[in-house]
């Protein structure tokens, strides 16, 4: 708790009236309270303002936006008010800027006309008293600033938690050990969300400490451009130039130059020249030969040479266009239809650049594949399994999944009434395959996408950067004492009485804890008990853990507080059939229906499953005595954006 001494040095600096002074003093410090509460107990000391209307004014507390710390509400209020036009901030001030802050209890202080009257009682007008924000928050304009819509890059401007999940997806990655072949990551989410700025963040955390290289492919940029796989490679190289040093540049590109028809220009050169040099080194006869002979000899011999330059500058020119060196798709594709072998060729190469980039550890993301065709979609990913698979880089592919899956569905239609298995479709079992993590963009709460709004019409409150640093350094202090993931729940709980900035960085800071190794293999212990509801296959355990530790951070930052038993089933329910949770999470009322036999309102294709004893065994049954509910299915679909 703040010293006595500290306390009463802000409220000095504030300059509150006595009455300000003394209601504020019934809260602690760090005591959060609503606007309506603490204009409530400005108004029970007061019931003579706005000519006796305070007395009737009757306020919902429940009802607000946000819960902060008295003194942060009044120095958030001192910014809306000119220091020296209104030097001292009294009851009707406070309670006018608590009105402004938040918009419900100016709804609710506006009935019979308590605020108009109010405002008439100052002695000053309003106007005068108040600051180009106060202004603007009291009477917004009509007109809303244009917004960019690209992706951000700085994580100062993150208002939503991106920056934290960033932070701890490239915790999760550094920790992937000993990786000797590719390790996919699915990063989904539908258009607009911002699976680009997480990328941009994640990326920024990865690059930090040098120990990283990451390079960027858009996909949506190279769809007309095939073979996919080569435009993937050839943009690698192309990023990577500054990073490689000159020799190996030269290496890389001798390789390019050399590859696909230069063996052929050569032998043509090659052929052109040893005809000239035949006829140099066995001339004809010059004494049988008539003048005009000689003539015609010597131009022979002449134009025989200037066409062998000719030749050698068209083979020259025409091999390097149409080599790899100048990464040509055309001489890609031309590539593996004439060398041997060369998926085996470009397999190897790969590997050989990213061996080059050595000590650093390399990871593409790959942007934008849910804006291209169904054909490309799966060639690149195809490629990217096949061709690239054994070299060790991370490839992080954001795309929304449903476009995923019906673009395999697409691609492979004529399979789909042969390759099928219960609440799952044809695309979900390639992108198991593919993918080693899967994660969605986390949701957004309903209290931050207010808050989020409020900052793109420029009337949200206003944090000091200092004050949001001191907070954000106490609360990854306090989690890195933190040893399981109950104890950072637990910590999250206790913070509800905190300020807004308090409870969210402790929220994020909890995120980043959570990819810890220490945390990780603890939360694999925990997660033992339900192996039994596993599929029976080695992965299962694996991916049980890395979607439930996924699962655990979009619910801390989606503000979902679900307890870890209801959760793992959850996560299990949506592993082993995700076309029923997607079901489930349109209907949640649904889920108490799992076990009956009669199911006739079900569609057709979950009738089976609702009848399951495996899927009811993870619904209601098992190791821990929990169960889904409606309620919890409804927590759970909030998770992802």
């Amino acid at each position: 708790m703040m010293p006595v001494s500290s306390q009463l040095s802000e409220r000095e600096e504030l300059n509150l009236s006595s009455t300000v002074s003394e209601a504020s003093r019934q809260w602690q410090e760090h005591e959060s309270v609503t606007a309506a509460t603490f204009a409530k107990a400005i108004l029970a000391r007061h019931s003579e303002y706005a000519g006796g209307k305070a007395s009737a004014v009757s306020l919902d507390e429940g009802r607000a936006e946000q819960k902060r710390p008295v003194q942060v509400w009044l120095t958030d209020i001192r910014t809306l008010y000119d220091r020296s036009v209104a030097p001292t901030l009294h009851g009707r001030l406070v309670i006018l800027g608590l009105s402004y802050l938040e918009p419900d209890l100016q709804g609710q202080l506006q009935r019979d006309g308590f605020l108009t009257a109010l405002e008439q009682e100052l002695k000053e007008p309003l106007n005068d008293l108040l600051t180009d924000r106060g202004r603007a928050l009291r009477e917004p304009s009509d007109s809303v600033p244009i917004q960019p819509d690209d992706p951000l890059c700085l994580v100062a401007d993150d208002q939503l938690g991106r920056a934290a999940f960033a932070r701890y997806l490239a915790a999760r990655i550094g920790a992937i050990a000993n990786q000797q072949q590719a390790y996919s990551i699915h990063l989904s989410g539908p258009w607009g969300i911002g699976k680009s700025t997480v990328l941009n963040f994640l990326r920024a955390e990865l690059e930090k400490d040098g120990k990283w290289s990451v390079f960027e492919f858009n996909a949506w940029q190279h769809q007309h451009i095939r073979p996919p796989w080569w435009s993937l490679m050839d943009s690698v190289f192309q990023q990577s130039k500054p990073a490689l040093g000159l020799r190996k540049r030269l290496a890389e590109n001798w390789w390019r130059l050399s590859s696909g028809r230069l063996p052929y220009f050569i032998a043509a050169v090659v052929l052109v020249w040893i005809l000239v040099l035949a006829f140099s080194v066995f001339p004809v006869n010059a004494s049988s030969m008539t003048t005009a002979m000689q003539a015609w000899a010597a131009i022979a011999d002449n134009a025989g040479k200037i066409l062998a330059v000719i030749v050698t500058i068209w083979a020259v020119v025409t091999a390097t266009s149409r080599s790899l060196l100048m990464g040509s798709a055309r001489a890609a594709q031309t590539y593996t239809e004439l060398a041997s072998d060369p998926m085996n060729r470009i397999t190897r190469r790969f590997n050989t650049l990213i061996g080059r980039l050595a000590p650093k550890r390399v990871a593409i993301f790959v942007d934008d594949l849910d804006r291209c065709q169904s054909s490309y979609v799966i060639e690149l990913l195809e490629g990217m399994q096949t061709l690239f698979r054994g070299a060790p880089v991370v490839f992080v592919v954001s795309a929304d999944r449903r476009w995923l899956n019906a673009c395999f569905e697409e691609v492979y239609k004529n399979l789909t009434p042969w390759v099928r298995e219960p609440g799952k479709s044809l695309g979900t079992l390639f992108l198991e395959k593919m993918f080693q993590f899967s994660t969605s963009v986390p949701g957004m709460p309903h209290a931050l996408k207010k808050a989020f709004w409020r900052g793109l019409i420029h009337v949200a409150p206003e944090t000091a950067p200092t004050q949001v640093d001191e907070v954000r350094d106490s609360a990854r202090e306090k989690m890195a004492g933190m040893a399981s993931e109950g104890e950072m729940m637990q910590e999250i709980e206790q913070s509800h009485e905190r300020s807004a900035v308090e409870q969210r960085t402790i929220r994020e800071e909890a995120v980043v804890r959570l990819a810890a190794p220490e945390i990780v293999q603890r939360t694999e212990n925990t997660l033992k008990p339900f192996v039994t509801l596993l599929e029976p296959n080695p992965r299962a355990m694996k991916r049980l853990v890395n979607t439930y530790s996924v699962n655990r951070a979009l619910a801390i930052l989606s503000e979902v507080d679900i307890e870890r038993d209801r959760l793992a089933r959850w996560t299990i329910l949506s592993m082993r059939w995700p076309r029923l949770a997607e079901y489930l999470e349109e209907y949640p009322e649904k889920v108490d229906m799992i076990g009956m036999q009669n199911v006739s309102d079900i569609p057709k294709e979950f009738r089976a499953l609702f009848k399951s004893d495996d899927v009811a065994k993870v619904v209601r049954d098992g190791p821990t005595g929990v169960s889904l509910d409606a309620t919890i299915v409804r927590q759970c679909a909030l998770l992802r954006a």
